[in-house]
């Protein structure tokens, strides 16, 4: 049984490569002059006389010189300088030389064809595995090695798919946890299918609901989204009876049984009545005098012109601007 694993190094190509290949772990001698870890040349002197440290298109005793050298050629020195990878066997499983094997025939099947990889083999745990250095930059074209969502896919295949050659146990894929927003939008899905009964009825009933769907003739597969944002979910994931074939169902199901206006019988469109506001005449039935005193002593807007008009005439005394204390502001 192997476990896999794999991930980018941007900071040093040289740390990534002692790492790997750091004679303490891989009990062999192969990199003792270059490829140390932790600068420490005590761990490099080992009288172990076999080697399970392999350079593939590059010199196991040269790996950062070989790979450098790729990067220096293309231009290519900065951002992801290498990928890290490993392959770790169940306790007691393989033997060294079986690991790093296996090890050595998974870099080649999986990035051989077109990067320097330097493979070794660590016995420092009780299990057994294989650690992968990848130069980001082919040496075949100088292209940057493609940082894909499958490409951990890839490896993980390849890698079981050799565990099963030599007769060796495979992880199986545990399923993955659904994510919770699945559930909301089968529930928000079997609402509108009950509540419309054309193709149109539908887009818009779950719009109301908070989704977006997406049925481009030009697109594969029929989305739904959440309207404040997220990625769009193709239907199939949802399941079979919510793909777009058994919606289409659903909404014929309806349209035979209750016609085309099945969303407006449920849910009827508000009848808004607008308000009439008819000006009301204050002055009838008033005489003149008393027209007079509201006009100019009461709250009208007549009265409230007519003191405005003394005010900037000044028969009203305006107001003293306030009073501000500097210094007590400036010492706040």
């Amino acid at each position: 049984m192997a476990v896999t694993k794999i991930w980018t190094i941007k900071d040093s190509l040289q740390r990534v490569l002692d790492y790997a290949a750091n004679p303490d772990k891989t009990e062999y001698d192969a990199l003792a002059q270059t490829l140390h870890y932790a600068e420490n040349d005590a761990k490099t002197k080992l009288n172990e006389s076999a080697q399970l440290v392999t350079g593939i298109h590059c010199r196991a005793d040269h790996a950062w010189e070989d790979m450098w050298a790729v990067q220096e050629r293309f231009g290519k020195t900065d951002g992801v300088v290498a990928l890290h990878a490993y392959q770790s066997f169940r306790e007691g499983e393989v033997t060294p030389e079986q690991c790093h094997e296996i090890g050595v025939a998974l870099a080649r099947k999986v990035w051989g064809r077109r990067f320097q990889v330097l493979v070794a083999t660590h016995m420092n745990t009780d299990n057994l595995h294989n650690h992968f250095v990848i130069n980001s930059v082919s040496y075949v074209d100088g292209k940057k090695y493609e940082q894909r969502r499958s490409q951990y896919a890839e490896f993980r295949e390849t890698s079981d798919k050799l565990c099963r050659e030599y007769g060796l146990s495979v992880v199986e894929q545990p399923k993955t946890k659904e994510p919770a927003r699945y559930a909301r939008m089968r529930e928000a899905i079997d609402q509108v299918c009950e509540d419309a009964s054309t193709a149109e009825d539908f887009h818009r009933a779950l719009y109301r609901q908070g989704y977006i769907f997406g049925s481009d003739p030009n697109r594969r597969y029929a989305t739904i989204r959440a309207r404040d944002g997220g990625r769009a979910v193709r239907l199939y994931r949802l399941g079979e009876e919510y793909d777009l074939p058994a919606i289409d169902d659903r909404l014929r199901g309806n349209y035979l049984l209750y016609g085309p206006r099945l969303y407006e019988r449920k849910h009827p469109p508000r009848q808004y009545t607008p308000k009439r506001y008819r000006p009301k005449n204050h002055y009838t039935g008033k005489g003149i005098l008393q027209i007079f005193f509201e006009v100019f002593f009461g709250e009208s807007q007549m009265h409230r012109l007519y003191l405005y008009y003394c005010y900037q005439l000044g028969i009203l005394p305006k107001k003293q601007p306030p009073r501000i204390n500097r210094p007590e502001l400036e010492r706040i």
